[in-house]
């Protein structure tokens, strides 16, 4: 494509002129102010002025006005044109739009206000004609909302120095300008009390509720003068004349961008021209320019640094233009999400602390997730950027896999107990959700799988509902195959239950020789537990539980053969041993052992061994633990905490008969 390029000079400034074969370029000479001289002069809001507007006459120059869309309103070209360039730069690349008018909406406020709050991230220009001809008016960077009292300034994401008024009495060809000054924080407030109000100290334009009569006052808000002629004091507001504009909240097309920026306005002779002119204009403001942008010191790093999300999601939104480039954002974003990753897994604090460790790094996992959506609209480039960044840490080695196992079992222990529905579906979206970046997911579900073992045995879950949500999630993110034998151990707990409920209808109601029996029917290969190949001697009492239940099961399932897991079941004992009765809750071998008390006063641990045939290492780590306690329950005649074959146990108290009976048992079989 051969385009010619020519340069209009003005004063200090230059216009660019870009000529495209079969384009028609326009320009409109408009009335605005001299840029030879910047400390008189002011086109954008970030030059500082001393007064509003200047003495002499304007001189023409090229400019630029806005696009307008009908309905457009009775603002005449020659007010735009004279006010535009005080509008500051970041507004004027998007084209107005009415959005109030009485023609179509009526006098009412409320009506006025209501339109207003769907354009509520919008800038304003507003224009009001008196009943005299003068006409009267402002731009806010904030539209206008219903307020108790003036507009909070620290609440809008605008610069207040952006805002002026304006005037254009009857019989004069000048407008004059009158910027924020600074000198107060009143800016605008709009209620149906009050009406509208523009400048505080006295307000520099007053529409009242009914939108029929305007005043203007001196404002030290604009250091402005009554904007009416005093002589015409309390000014009607000329009926079906008050028409206010709003800039709109979404991003200009590139050809308004072109519109503003060289300074004229053209039309394209058609559709393939305009791409072409497209091109040129995205390849000048965007590709030659946006590795800068991101790596200056205000670019993309200090904007995730400070958290300022709404740079962030403008610099998406520009460089989306030019897919290319988005890779410079993606790149300053992955060593950020690292380094803040690297902050949490290497405190020293959160070594020994699994449950902190997963808090901290579920909430930076939700910050960056939130930030990638927000900011970036969940763009698959910065998706992957942003597991890049945290699998670049966590899976650095295994202790992320198996903190977040422990996590899972505290919460389902007792972490989730008090929440509803939804805390729950989002504490487990979110731990999920990290599971899907570890590459230790096996380590994972290894521990898992012990937790929620001792959980359903042991009954210590809160919530069987949240059981299953876990499940049904891991199910998803690994596979069917990989949570099987989790989602057996589950069937295994209903069918007992089914068989226990049916054992409880028995003549002795569940408790043969007045113990308490609970049996849980286990699958052999779905347990992590194995059950110990010893031919353990049970005790009288469980030996008619034991009974009464093989005949129950025999009766339901003929040809099944049955093995009883002792090392994975618990009892109840009513203890009479102690100072006073106490009910322990001990294993089967430490039952076994206890029971021995009921007939001697002391029994060594190779009696024991002999009584119950468990292996020597097996009882003396199952008897230690009765010694070594805070509670006592057994006391020995060794000088260490070491047991030998020969060490005498006795009970903490003198009493040697009755020492313990079972009131519950509960055992496994597969």
């Amino acid at each position: 494509m051969e385009s010619s390029n020519s340069c209009i000079a003005h004063g200090d400034r230059q216009l660019r002129r870009i000529r495209l074969p079969g384009c028609e370029l326009r320009c409109q000479v408009a009335y605005s102010l001299p840029l030879r001289n910047l400390s008189m002069a002011r086109v954008s809001s970030s030059w500082k002025i001393s007064y509003a507007a200047p003495k002499q006459a304007y001189e023409k120059h090229m400019f630029c006005r806005p696009r307008l869309y009908e309905p457009r309103g009775s603002v005449p070209d020659v007010i735009w044109e004279a006010i535009w360039p005080w509008v500051p730069a970041n507004c004027r690349v998007f084209d107005p739009h009415l959005i109030y008018t009485p023609v179509v909406d009526g006098t009412s406020l409320r009506t006025c206000l209501e339109k207003c709050k769907k354009c509520r991230d919008a800038a304003m220009c507003f224009f009001v004609y008196s009943e005299f001809g003068d006409m009267l008016g402002g731009f806010s960077p904030v539209i206008w909302a219903r307020t108790s009292g003036y507009l909070d300034l620290m609440t809008s994401f605008r610069a207040a120095e952006d805002a002026f008024v304006f005037r254009r009495l009857q019989g004069k060809s000048t407008v004059d300008v009158f910027t924020w000054t600074g000198a107060n924080q009143m800016l605008m407030q709009a209620s149906e009390l009050h009406g509208l109000i523009f400048g505080g100290d006295d307000a520099a334009v007053h529409v009242n509720k009914d939108l029929t009569r305007a005043t203007s006052s001196a404002s030290r808000s604009f250091s402005s003068p009554p904007l009416l002629e005093e002589s015409h004091g309390e000014s009607k507001v000329a009926r079906h004349r008050w028409t206010e504009f709003a800039t709109r909240s979404r991003f200009a097309g590139t050809s308004r961008v072109c519109y503003h920026g060289i300074g004229s306005e053209f039309t394209c002779g058609g559709g393939d021209r305009f791409e072409e002119l497209k091109t040129v204009v995205q390849r000048e403001l965007i590709l030659n320019t946006a590795k800068d942008l991101v790596e200056m010191s205000t670019g993309a790093e200090a904007m995730l640094v400070n958290r300022r999300y709404d740079e962030l999601k403008l610099m998406y939104r520009i460089f989306k233009r030019e897919p290319t480039m988005l890779p410079h954002i993606i790149t300053a974003m992955e060593p950020y999400i690292e380094g803040r990753a690297r902050g949490v897994v290497e405190d020293p604090q959160m070594i020994d602390s699994p449950a902190a460790y997963m808090e901290k790094v579920l909430e930076l996992k939700k910050e960056v997730d939130d930030m990638v959506v927000s900011c970036f609209d969940s763009d698959t480039g910065f998706q992957k950027g942003r597991n890049r960044g945290l699998e670049a840490v966590l899976n650095k080695d295994t202790r992320c896999a198996k903190y977040l196992a422990l996590f899972c079992d505290l919460q389902l222990k007792k972490g989730l107990k008090g929440r509803n529905e939804e805390e729950v579906q989002t504490l487990v979206n979110q731990v999920v959700s990290l599971f899907a970046h570890l590459k230790d997911k096996d380590i994972f579900l290894d521990i898992y799988k012990s937790a929620l073992s001792r959980r359903l045995l042991n009954k210590l879950s809160v919530s069987n509902d949240a059981e299953d949500c876990f499940i049904t999630k891991l199910k998803v993110e690994c596979g069917q195959q990989s949570i099987q034998k989790l989602a057996s151990m589950f069937t295994d707990m209903a069918l007992s239950d089914q068989l226990q409920e049916e054992y409880m209808k028995g003549s002795h109601s569940g408790s043969p020789g007045g113990v308490t029996h609970e049996v849980r029917v286990l699958q052999t290969n779905a347990w992590p537990e194995k059950a110990d190949d010893v031919p353990v001697i049970p005790c009288p009492e469980m030996t008619t539980c034991i009974t009464a239940y093989e005949a129950f099961y025999n009766s339901k399932h003929n040809g099944r053969k049955l093995r009883w897991i002792y090392n994975m079941g618990s009892v109840e004992l009513k203890c009479h041993g102690l100072a006073r009765p106490h009910i322990l809750v001990v294993s089967a071998y430490q039952c076994l052992a206890l029971v021995l008390f009921n007939q001697r006063q002391q029994v060594t641990l190779r009696e024991i061994c002999e009584a119950t045939k468990l292996p020597e290492e097996e009882s003396r780590r199952q008897v230690t633990s009765l010694t070594v306690s805070r509670h006592k329950v057994l006391l020995h005649d060794a000088t260490g905490k070491d047991l030998g074959s020969e060490t005498k146990l006795q009970a903490s108290s003198a009493r040697s008969l009755d020492f313990c009976r079972l009131l519950s048992l509960s055992l496994c079989m597969f």
